[in-house]
């Protein structure tokens, strides 16, 4: 991944945990209400919320610029909610901790 995708990558994780947080804060903020609040569409504020739940150690692997070619932001944008089946999804196996 070069180096300008990995840091657009990060900074929509980023957005996506700030706004995951908004809207669990919010007893009436909607995702529409967000996407129109943002200047995006729903569907933009759809997938960039669900890179707030990648695996941390997948975060970690892409802020360290150690996920192989090939494994991109719409790769991601893709993965199963559990963390175990994330890895298996972008070809790798779970690092042992």
């Amino acid at each position: 991944m070069k180096a300008e995708a990995r840091a657009v990558l990060l900074r929509w994780i980023a957005l996506g945990r700030k706004w995951i947080g908004e809207l669990s804060r919010s007893s009436t903020l909607d995702l529409d209400q967000l996407a129109q609040r943002q200047g995006c569409t729903r569907r933009h504020v759809d997938r960039v919320i669900g890179y707030a739940f990648l695996a941390p150690d997948i975060v970690t692997a892409i802020a360290e610029g150690r996920l192989p070619r090939g494994v991109t932001a719409s790769v991601l944008a893709d993965a199963p909610m559990l963390w175990s089946e994330q890895w298996r999804a972008i070809g790798l196996e779970q690092p042992s901790r």
